[in-house]
């Protein structure tokens, strides 16, 4: 470290070849001034930067600022590197800046007394200290040269910053390695320290290190998305992008759907600005799904783009690639793309869907409360030829009698007291060339369902307090989780409605009928619900995942199952335990103790042909799994210890390789509750189903 003294003369021989170079740019190349310093001299020479300057522009204001960092990934991972940073260098006279990749400063913080004087040539938040600004500084220098810089008084180009001494590094993005921001440290020319550089430099590091984590965990999300889209479309092609729109997996089916409709493999075809223009350009997410349709007819083809969220944030895209024209049921398009599922019970409900959306009957939708029968219908009617016009959804249980006339016919103006001055049109007007959806029609009262008929069967509404019929054109969708052939006999519902909206009729079944599907619907709700409140995407005990998944009789359906993640997601730590479930789940899965009940015999199988199930981040062997072969019949209280492994696993008890197979029969092959019974850990029952392979003859994983 050189003296007070040393300081001075470095800084007047500086100043003197400053001098030199201003008078005569050409003749400085036998200076002593360092080569970096020059070229940046030099470069400021050719882009008309005054040497005079005393202080550079303010190029962002405020409310610009505050929009950048409030999307800042750079930001947000720098704080707290950059908070650190500020604690080391406060009581040494000197100021920590983040900048962006065009120099602008958009933190500062530091010593009060040196950000005072710093102010004087608009060393603040939103001002521009690039070299085409000021002209040679450490954060303007070294974006150009694209490494660490350190500059020194007189270095400096512009007079007003000539009693300051910089040093900078570059943060590179960890995939592109292009540079998307800037480091440094600035203070007073006296207060130089030759570890200034380094210390700046390792903070960089730290900073991309927790971006590498982020694109690791965005990576990993992308990668499980694209898992499950791949498994939930088969037969479609599959791509999953990342937020730079760059390929990060691509299926077999897509690849060959490129090369057969655009003559291209997948990197050529990607690799089109008009590509990214028609699939991008016209973004228009169709509700929380974050999805929405877009036809390259260049191509002949249709794709589906699904944004993928993690930890808050747009880390990526699915695309879904089909040929125009293709009548897959189980691709997705935007109608579909809410229904979570493939299991052949839902499969069938779709396919048979997307039959009746292309026609204009009547639907009735049945089932029970909760299987998604507003959702089926939204389907109905996106997949069909009146998407672009309105969907009306009355619930017909939750308005009360008197209501429900001027609610679906409307009324004229000053039809009965308080009626508006202009009157209202009913929700048969509303739906005008699109679709009412009518859901609980069995909650209809009796003398009400007369008018109802009238309408469908002259498609033309009275307004109350009118006489003059107005013709409407919409789709009618109905739904109901009652019985209405029951409620004919009883006299409850009129037949000739029945039949009027009973032209097709789809079952919707319940989420204990396709428990199949059950993994997919957690992936995606809690999917949801990490997107909705910001936060990452928390897994499930093995023991509650299997509860989920093949005990509960889930009477609500999905969305009982959406409310009890939701309400688990707002209460568990990362991973939903026991005690984080609502108490009437918890109480049906643990009973009076404290321990999860054994899994009753008659529940159904998992329909799923996938053995490995998707739980939070990790993957878990199916619990459903058949065992080939007769076993023997061997109570567990029977279970003799194995010595060898009783002797190698203290506390544990041994079982034989028949009785082993017994007991996974009798616990429907959850071995989780085997490895209760045993009382030894997981892992040990893993290692014991080794020994005896029938991890291998099972293909347990």
């Amino acid at each position: 470290m050189l003296s007070p003294e040393e300081l001075r003369k470095q800084r007047r021989r500086l100043e003197e070849s400053w001098d030199h170079f201003l008078r005569d740019p050409r003749a400085a190349g036998s200076s002593s001034i360092r080569s970096v310093v020059l070229e940046s001299w030099s470069r400021c020479v050719q882009s008309g930067v005054d040497p005079r300057r005393k202080a550079t522009d303010i190029s962002l204001k405020e409310d610009q600022i505050k929009d950048i960092l409030q999307y800042s990934q750079l930001y947000e991972l720098s704080f707290p590197v950059l908070q650190d940073l500020s604690l080391q260098v406060k009581e040494t006279g000197y100021l920590v800046t983040l900048c962006d990749p065009k120099g602008h400063i958009l933190f500062l913080d530091g010593d009060h007394q040196v950000l005072k004087k710093a102010e004087r040539m608009n060393f603040v938040v939103g001002a521009d200290w690039s070299e085409q600004s000021i002209g040679t500084n450490a954060i303007g220098t070294c974006l150009e040269v694209g490494q660490p810089v350190q500059i020194f008084a007189a270095e400096h180009f512009c007079v007003g910053v000539q009693d300051w001494t910089c040093s900078s590094a570059p943060i590179r993005d960890p995939i592109s390695r292009e540079i998307i921001g800037v480091v440094d440290v600035t203070g007073l020319w006296r207060d130089i320290q030759p570890h200034t550089l380094s210390m700046v430099t390792m903070a960089c590091g730290t900073i991309q290190s927790r971006m590498n984590q982020q694109i690791a965990g965005a990576r990993f999300e992308l990668s499980e998305r694209y898992q499950r889209a791949h498994r939930r479309y088969p037969g479609n092609g599959v791509m999953a992008l990342d937020a730079a729109f760059h390929p990060v997996a691509v299926n077999e089916e897509a690849r060959q759907i490129l090369r057969r409709h655009s003559g291209r493999e997948v990197e050529q075809w990607w690799d089109n600005e008009r590509i990214h223009a028609a699939l991008f350009a016209a973004r228009s997410p169709s509700g929380d799904e974050g999805m929405y349709e877009v036809t390259l007819e260049e191509c002949g083809i249709r794709v589906v783009v699904e944004e993928v969220q993690w930890s808050g944030r747009r880390v990526g895209y699915l695309l879904i690639l089909r040929p125009m024209g293709s009548q897959k049921a189980a691709g997705p398009t935007v109608a579909w793309g809410g229904v979570i599922g493939r299991s052949p019970e839902i499969l069938s409900v779709i396919s048979r869907c997307d039959v009746v959306a292309h026609t204009d009957v009547p639907v009735l939708l049945l089932g029970e409360s909760g299987t998604g029968k507003e959702l089926f219908a939204r389907g109905i009617h996106q997949a069909g030829p009146r998407r672009n016009g309105p969907f009306i959804a009355v619930n017909c249980g939750a308005l009360q009698k008197d209501l429900l006339a001027s609610e679906l016919f409307g009324y004229a103006p000053g039809a009965f007291t308080g009626a508006s001055k202009t009157g209202k049109p009913g929700k048969f007007e509303e739906a005008q060339n699109g679709t009412l959806f009518l859901d609980e029609i069995g909650e209809m009262p009796p003398e009400f369902q007369v008018h109802l008929l009238r309408v469908l069967q002259e498609r033309e509404v009275v307004r109350l307090g009118s006489s003059q019929p107005i013709p409407v054109n919409a789709r009618i969708i109905a739904a109901t989780h009652r019985n209405l052939e029951e409620m004919i006999r009883r006299g409850e519902f009129r037949e000739d409605l029945y039949f009027r909206l009973h032209v097709v009729s789809l079952t919707i079944p319940p989420l204990r009928d396709r428990r199949g599907d059950i993994p997919l619907l957690i992936d995606h709700i809690l999917d949801q619900l990490s997107k909705r409140y910001h936060i990452p995407r928390p897994g499930l005990e093995p023991d509650v995942f299997d509860f989920f998944a093949h005990r509960y009789p889930w009477p609500g359906n999905v969305r009982e199952l959406k409310h009890a993640l939701e309400y688990a997601v707002l209460f568990c730590n990362r991973v939903i335990t026991w005690r984080d479930l609502p108490e009437t789940l918890r109480k049906a899965g643990l009973g009076d103790s404290d321990r999860p009940l054994a899994p009753k015999n008659a529940d159904p199988p998992v329909t799923s042909g996938d053995h490995r199930l998707a739980v939070g981040r990790s993957t878990l062997a199916s619990p459903r799994q058949s065992l080939p072969g007769p076993v023997k019949s061997t109570p567990v209280s029977r279970l003799e210890p194995d010595p060898d492994v009783a002797n190698a696993e203290p506390g544990g008890t041994g079982a034989d390789r028949e009785q082993l197979l017994q007991l996974l029969e009798e616990v429907g092959g959850n071995l989780s509750e085997a490895a209760r019974r045993l009382r030894i850990a997981r892992t040990t029952l893993y290692r014991r189903l080794d020994r005896y392979g029938i991890r291998k003859r099972l293909k347990i994983e």
